[in-house]
């Protein structure tokens, strides 16, 4: 030990040695607690769960930081930028919400954690010191936000590849599906009851499968899930830039593992349109099923999607295509809904019935929308818990290029449902927990480097396997060994 002892109410140090002697419980103890990770006969003993570090390769990261472009002049610099980097990383896994908290953070660390970290030693006092907080501020402030942002979501998009490794394709899931009553005997169709409304502590938005109510047949109908990525924008409703205008960030966010791989800000007199192609480009997206709202839905985004980057669309139809919505609403007359889920919650049952109609050679021709296969109309009904209408109900129309097993009902409810889990489990978390838009940093880079450090710290939460982003953030601040050992460090 470090040699102190306590006399008299005081720890005093003596200099001397303190022996520990242990005795092993069991023969194979050493083997046990020396284990890769938590060994079955340990972690079964748990009363809580644990999230498993070996799922993240988190090795990369401060290589990665040391891409990062450095603003600053290189006469007087003290503190690298990967390790700028790093601590405002660690803070944000802690909480910190504001470039205060940050420098907080930073002086409150121990000396175990500034030397794994790298932080440089004081020539005069030989002690390990952090940088200041108004450090960390002009580095945030003058940072190229644009690149850093490339290089952190290029990480995290590193991450939830290596997942996937082994795979000769992309990763499909697999749903049995039975066969509906219509089908077999004219009854009524089945009904596939769907998650709760999300939060910051549920689970990705899923297809759930249930059976027909006992009238399941020995005959099954696979279906396929591809894998999804959303795409939505988000506006910082505290943050300015110099100019004064709002910050507004355009994101992807997978379905399944609930990360943000990529971002890109809106430039001046621009909108989410003209950041859509440039946003995706770096992403590989052979396989992969791209969701996104009406605004959108442009030929240009269609014919990139598909024919550039071997990706699928599913995307809203509204009356910014007015062409389109009326070959929708044509195609749907006389047909019957055939797909019926519910969520029950927040005091009321919602109904949603999914319909897909293929598109028909002629009508894709007259269209003139790439590569489109099918039409998908979803009608719901909201009802409170005496299952009683509430307000009017609302029809949505869809178009995608998926077809034939991949565009079953049940596969594109599973898209046009899980699209919401961008605001869900990403802007909802980066609003309440991270309580971003009362966020008043506004000078510089700052605004978009702070969301891109929140973005990161949630999904380096989610890819350990924490569904609970606060929770996640308790878990780090309690020891912060852990937060640094989310960084690899």
């Amino acid at each position: 030990t470090s040699g102190y002892g306590r006399r008299a109410g005081r720890y005093l140090h003596h200099g001397a040695q303190k022996a520990y002697w242990l005795y092993a419980l069991r023969r194979d103890a050493y083997r046990l607690l020396s284990a890769e990770f938590d060994h079955p006969l340990i972690s079964a003993r748990r009363t809580t769960s644990s999230p498993d570090l070996n799922r993240l390769d988190i090795s990369s990261l401060m290589a990665a930081y040391e891409e990062v472009p450095d603003p600053r002049d290189p006469r007087g610099v003290r503190h690298k930028v990967p390790q700028i980097l790093c601590i405002a990383t660690l803070a944000m896994l802690w909480g910190a919400s504001s470039l205060f908290a940050i420098g907080q953070v930073a002086a409150e660390l121990p000396a175990e954690a500034l030397d794994r970290l790298g932080c440089r030693r004081s020539p005069s006092s030989g002690k390990l010191v952090a940088p200041e907080e108004s450090t960390i501020r002009r580095l945030l402030h003058d940072i190229d936000a644009e690149r850093f942002d490339e290089i952190t979501n290029a990480f995290i998009a590193s991450q939830v590849a290596a997942g996937l490794l082994g795979q000769d394709q992309a990763p499909e899931v697999h749903l049995e599906v039975m066969l509906e009553e219509d089908e077999i005997s004219g009854g009524a169709a089945a009904t596939t009851r769907e998650p709760q409304h999300h939060t910051d502590e549920d689970e990705p938005p899923g297809a759930d499968t249930a059976g027909n109510d006992g009238h399941c047949v020995a005959d099954q109908e696979a279906r396929v899930l591809l894998p999804a990525v959303a795409v939505d924008g988000k506006t910082l409703r505290g943050a300015r830039t110099d100019d004064g205008r709002q910050v507004h960030l355009l994101s992807a966010f997978t379905f399944t593992e609930g990360v943000t791989i990529a971002q890109r800000a809106m430039e001046e007199k621009s909108n989410e349109i003209t950041a859509f192609a440039p946003m995706l480009r770096p992403l590989d997206l052979a396989g992969v099923v791209v969701s996104a709202d009406a605004m959108h839905t442009q030929r240009e985004h269609a014919r990139f999607l598909v024919e550039e980057k071997g990706a699928h669309y599913v995307a809203q139809v509204k009356a910014n295509q007015p062409r389109l919505l009326e070959a929708a609403e044509q195609a749907f007359l006389g047909v019957a809904d055939a797909h019926e889920t519910y969520d029950k919650g927040h005091g009321r049952i919602e109904h949603r019935y999914y319909t897909v109609v293929p598109i028909h050679p002629d009508l894709a021709e007259s269209l003139d929308y790439p590569h489109a296969q099918s039409f998908v109309r979803v009608y719901r009904e909201r009802c409170d818990l005496a299952d009683v209408p509430i307000g009017e109900p609302e029809t949505s129309y869809y178009i995608t290029d998926l077809s034939g097993a991949y565009a079953s009902q049940e596969a594109l409810a599973y898209y046009i449902r899980g699209h919401w889990g961008i605001e869900n489990r990403s802007h909802y978390v980066r609003d309440v927990t991270y309580r971003e838009d009362l966020s008043q940093v506004r000078a510089g880079a700052a605004p978009r480097v702070m969301a891109t450090l929140r973005n990161l710290a949630t999904s380096l939460l989610r890819l350990v396997g924490f569904n609970n982003i606060a929770k996640g953030r308790r878990w780090v601040a309690w020891d912060y060994t852990r937060g640094l050992t989310l960084l690899g460090l």
